[in-house]
């Protein structure tokens, strides 16, 4: 189930995205969200309801894992993962190791894509480890939760 895409550039594909945590036109677009716990508080939530942007630049390493939305509008992700004609792409940047979400499902098919550090994924009852350069198909539907390792950086693209 785990597979690796041949044709994509990673260190390009980081290049697209490794800004993307501390853009004024996401934080503008509530597109930026911290997902987990920091300091004892709830976090889930909008970066732009809490902090000013110049906050969130000087404070966002704090917080152990970032959702950043609205990536199909990169006309470079859209290229790269063309081939999956995405409805949405989301960042997950994960500063710390653990859990994101507990078990869920998706209302999409999603392809889970390790761009950078390790995740590991339990759909029903296998565990799949994915390495950077290697993504896992998720299919709609079914139950999962995902596990990363400090330092991870993966993209969620979801397809019909």
């Amino acid at each position: 189930m785990v597979k690796r895409l041949g044709g994509l550039n990673n260190s390009a594909i980081f290049n697209a995205v490794k800004t993307e945590v501390v853009n004024y036109d996401r934080y503008e677009a509530n597109q930026l969200k911290v997902i987990g716990v920091c300091n004892r508080q709830s976090t889930d939530s909008i970066v732009s309801d809490h902090f000013s942007f110049a906050q969130w630049v000087n404070q966002h390493t704090n917080y152990p894992v970032i959702k950043v939305e609205g990536l199909e509008q990169s006309p470079f992700l859209m290229r790269a993962f063309k081939h999956f004609q995405p409805v949405d792409i989301h960042l997950f940047v994960s500063r710390h190791s653990g859990y994101s979400f507990k078990w869920h499902t998706d209302s999409v098919n999603v392809f889970l894509y390790v761009v950078k550090g390790q995740k590991i994924v339990y759909i029903k009852n296998k565990v799949h480890i994915v390495n950077a350069k290697s993504g896992i198909f998720i299919p709609k539907g079914h139950l999962h939760k995902v596990y990363s390792r400090a330092g991870t950086w993966a993209l969620s693209i979801g397809f019909k």
